[in-house]
């Protein structure tokens, strides 16, 4: 869900739990069995209750939370059951009951970046095809996240629910303390370059202190390749190139210069 790009999967077919649901409750309402003819009273008008098991991570709960009531109260016959799991145990757990067969949930979470993963698991259906019909949402999707969610021989495999936006965070404190400018437009303009930044990040970074500019200095190639193509049209390698290269020399020079805390991404440190 990176969380960078995360989709929704059903052991079946991936499904984006705020608009595939609806195709869900279509399909679930035209498998149902009609009421014998004749029967009449409350005990005919009940609907049975299915349940829809829904896999993911901490973080996206604050979503579901949002609008689990009101899908329940407009769908008295669809119980919702939430499981949330760490990021690598609910992976593992999907991947091991795709390979099984059995035991997948209706709905999970998969982060975009290990996708090809079920894939080639198997246990993914094309969205494309009946009942699902997802690619009347084409239009309305971002076409990288669109693509990102498409199998080489055009399947749609996922059905992606967020564009992971990023921006720039700092402390205005630090930046004071340090004798550096501290509004937004200021900061701007002395790490708009390369040379600025990691200028900027030495006055920062204070061992003493427990203090550094970024966590590592991996994040440098991360912020910059995340979703973007690393492959063209014809797969070919599209980050064997000057900017590449260019890029990893920053971050050779980031961790020479000791501005990074050496930690791994995602990392609770």
């Amino acid at each position: 869900m990176m969380q960078y790009g995360a989709h929704f999967t059903r052991s079946k077919g991936i499904l984006n739990l705020l608009v595939i649901l609806a195709m869900f409750i279509a399909l679930v309402a035209a498998c149902a069995p009609a009421a014998p003819a004749g029967e009449s009273g409350s005990a005919a008008q009940e609907p049975e209750q299915t349940t829809i098991t829904v896999w993911g991570w901490p973080a996206a709960d604050v979503a579901y939370e949002s609008f689990i009531a009101d899908f329940e109260a407009a769908n008295p016959d669809i119980k919702l059951d939430i499981q949330m799991m760490p990021t690598a145990e609910e992976h593992d757990k999907l991947l091991a009951s795709l390979a099984a067969g059995a035991g997948a949930p209706d709905v999970a979470m998969i982060e975009i970046n290990y996708i090809d993963k079920f894939v080639a698991k198997g246990g993914l259906v094309d969205l494309l095809q009946e009942p699902y019909n997802a690619g009347k949402y084409k239009d309305e999707m971002v076409p990288y996240k669109w693509m990102q969610a498409s199998s080489p021989d055009g399947r749609l495999v996922a059905f992606p629910w967020d564009i992971g936006p990023a921006t720039f965070f700092y402390r205005r404190d630090l930046f004071e303390q340090a004798g550096l400018p501290s509004d937004p437009e200021s900061v701007a303009e002395l790490t708009s370059t390369w040379p600025g930044f990691l200028d900027v990040a030495k006055k920062l970074t204070n061992p003493d202190e427990q203090r550094w500019a970024m966590g590592s200095a991996s994040d440098i190639l991360y912020t910059n390749f995340a979703h973007r193509n690393l492959f063209d049209a014809d797969w070919n390698c599209a980050v064997n190139n000057e900017r590449a290269v260019q890029l990893l020399t920053y971050a050779q020079e980031a961790r020479a210069a000791g501005v990074d805390a050496k930690v791994s991404n995602w990392s609770a440190e």
